[in-house]
């Protein structure tokens, strides 16, 4: 005991010892490391707070953004609107050569007049047969030799529907085989040269204004040498056209 109190007197003491006093620095460190290891030992534990530490190797779901453009069918609602009555304008170019139909349309009946060169004359189609006005009443005729058949819009309209188009704008631009031209206009081709005809709708809000049609290498084909042909059909009163009487003499 008295050497005991002897080694605290001379480690904390006034004279203390700095050798002394690091060692019972060092044990009293060691007491105290001893003291929190039997603490830690006897403490219990409570499993259900402690959460599972969970190996996440799985990467987050990608998310793929479909840039596709789409090109599918699409219901214009063209048809219906443009099956019961309608004004138009039809400007045929052949080989640089202008041809015009200014006409209207009212159910199954259709009268129009056709301008070239300065001349102008008057028809009509009633009943699928095509009439030529003479001396104030329409005879029947035969089908005009041009390429005024190539403006039927139903027909146009059908294929079209079925086809693959690209947006730009107000229009909607189809580029077509001459194989598809061909279903729409039922022509013989001689020698299909495989190239693409350019047809454009154009739409006035929600309207059809007007149908483009660049037939060159369709025609082309049908007449197996080099030619051209555009067709630009523009629409009026479309749904408000009065009706009118076709007198057949």
């Amino acid at each position: 005991m008295k050497e005991l109190m002897e080694f605290f007197k001379n480690s904390f003491g006034k004279e203390k010892n700095s050798r002394s006093h690091a060692i019972a620095m060092l044990a009293i460190y060691g007491i105290f490391m001893a003291i929190i290891v039997v603490v830690i030992r006897t403490t219990p534990v409570n499993e259900e707070s402690v959460e599972p530490i969970q190996n996440n190797t799985s990467k987050p779901e990608e998310v793929i953004e479909d840039n596709t453009e789409k090109t599918s069918e699409k219901d214009l609602n063209i048809k219906k609107n443009y099956d019961v009555n309608y004004s138009y304008s039809y400007t045929i170019t052949f080989d640089g050569q202008k041809e015009v139909y200014l006409g209207k349309k009212v159910d199954d009946k259709e009268k129009f007049s056709y301008i070239k060169d300065g001349n102008t004359v008057d028809y009509a189609i009633l009943n699928e047969n095509y009439l030529i006005f003479e001396e104030g009443v329409y005879h029947i005729t035969d089908t005009l030799d041009t390429y005024f058949r190539y403006c039927n819009i139903d027909k146009i309209l059908s294929v079209l529907e079925k086809s693959e188009y690209v947006e730009a704008g107000n229009k909607y631009i189809y580029n077509l085989s001459n194989t598809s031209v061909f279903n729409m206009l039922l022509d013989n081709i001689q020698n299909d040269n495989k190239g693409l005809n350019t047809i454009e709708l154009e739409f006035d809000t929600e309207n059809l204004k007007g149908i483009n049609m660049n037939l060159d290498n369709y025609i082309s084909s049908v007449l197996d040498s080099s030619h051209s042909l555009n067709i630009l059909i523009e629409f009026a009163n479309v749904g408000t056209t009065e009706d009118f009487e076709i007198k057949v003499g």
